[in-house]
C-alpha cells in the first residue's frame, strides 16, 4: 500500500502540471508557447536568454511592428526565428510577412531566411505577446549536456536513495513488530523440560 501511496504522491502533482500546462497550451493555440531567445538579432527588444510567450493568430490580425515567430524555408535553419514584420503582402489570398531583426542590418528575404514577397502565413508559429527577462538564462543553463547529465544522474540517485531508505525503514519497522510478538515455541519447551526436571528431583528426593 505505501508504494502506492507514494506513487500517487508524485504521480498526482506531476499530472496536475502536465494538465495545467496542456490547458496553457490549448489557450495559446499553440503546443510550444514558452521559447527561449537564442540569439541577439532583436535587440534591444529582445536579449538572449529571455523566455518569449508565444500564440497563434490568426494571419489577418498580424500587422506591421508585431514580432512573429515563423519556420524559415531554408532547409539548413531548422530552428524557429523571432523577428519583426517590416511589411505585410498579400498575393493570391496569400499573407506574406516581410520580417526583420531589429539589429540585422537588413531583412530576412535578403538574408535569405524567406522568399522576397516575406514569409507565407502558413510558416508563421504565432505572435509574442509576452516576454520574461532572463528567465531563459535557467533553461539555457540546463540544457548544457554536462549540468542535464548531472541532473539526471542526481535524479536517479535521489529515487534510489528514497527507494533504500523506505525499504530499510520498513524492514525495521516489521523487526521492531516481530520482536514485541510473544515467542512462545521454545520457552514453553524450556519450562515443560524444567518442571519435569524439578519434578523428577522431588521424586528422588522423596525416595
Amino acid at each position: 500500500m505505501s508504494y502506492k501511496r507514494e506513487a500517487l504522491e508524485i504521480a498526482v502533482p506531476i499530472l496536475i502540471v502536465i494538465a495545467l500546462y496542456a490547458g496553457f497550451a490549448l489557450y495559446m493555440g499553440n503546443w510550444s508557447p514558452f521559447m527561449v531567445v537564442m540569439s541577439g538579432s532583436m535587440v534591444p527588444a529582445l536579449r538572449v536568454g529571455w523566455i518569449i510567450i508565444v500564440k497563434s493568430v490568426p494571419a489577418a490580425q498580424i500587422r506591421v511592428g508585431n514580432i512573429i515567430v515563423y519556420h524559415s524555408t531554408d532547409p539548413e535553419i531548422p530552428d524557429p526565428i523571432v523577428h519583426r514584420v517590416i511589411k505585410v503582402n498579400y498575393i493570391n489570398g496569400t499573407l506574406y510577412f516581410l520580417t526583420k531583426g531589429d539589429a540585422n542590418p537588413i531583412n530576412d528575404a535578403q538574408a535569405g531566411f524567406e522568399p522576397a514577397n516575406g514569409i507565407p502565413q502558413a510558416r508563421v508559429i504565432g505572435k509574442v505577446v509576452y516576454v520574461i527577462p532572463y528567465l531563459g538564462y535557467v533553461v539555457l543553463f540546463l540544457k548544457q549536456p554536462p549540468v542535464y547529465i548531472m541532473l539526471v544522474a542526481l535524479l536517479v540517485a535521489f529515487i534510489v536513495a528514497d527507494f533504500v531508505s523506505d525499504t530499510t525503514h520498513r524492514k525495521e519497522r516489521e523487526g521492531e513488530q516481530a520482536d514485541s510478538q510473544p515467542k512462545r515455541a521454545i520457552p514453553c519447551v524450556l519450562i515443560s523440560f524444567f518442571s519435569n526436571c524439578v519434578r523428577s528431583l522431588e521424586v528422588e528426593a522423596q525416595t
